[in-house]
């Protein structure tokens, strides 16, 4: 996971391998690190301030892997992450519901320094 900001703008680049083969998934920006519970890496990161839908206040990087459990998925949101209010990227085990941003059981976890 790699994120570059410039100019109040963050663009946001996942790159999964080891993944089941031809599936879709959900992968979300989340505002804990990841544990070994599953829940500690807390909910979704919203972007305070921001209005709209739910894809718009939140980093949405839903991914479908190649033959080989290969996926990259790219989004650029029009603010920063706050230092502090997000530490993990985590991938779910079914694709984003557009009006709930639920996506499944959390499957892969791995933390990230936002904006540091």
């Amino acid at each position: 996971m790699h994120a570059w900001s410039k100019d109040g703008e963050t663009r946001f680049r996942l790159m999964a391998t080891g993944l089941p083969p031809n599936r879709s998934f959900g992968a979300h920006v989340h505002t804990g690190r990841c544990g070994p519970d599953p829940r500690a890496s807390g909910g979704h990161y919203q972007h305070a301030g921001t209005t709209g839908p739910l894809s718009a206040r939140e980093v949405w990087l839903d991914i479908v892997t190649d033959d080989q459990g290969r996926a990259v998925s790219e989004t650029t949101r029009p603010w920063t992450i706050v230092h502090g209010a997000a530490g993990s990227v985590v991938i779910h085990a079914a694709t984003t519901n557009p009006t709930t941003g639920a996506a499944g059981a959390r499957l892969v976890c791995t933390d990230v320094d936002f904006g540091e």
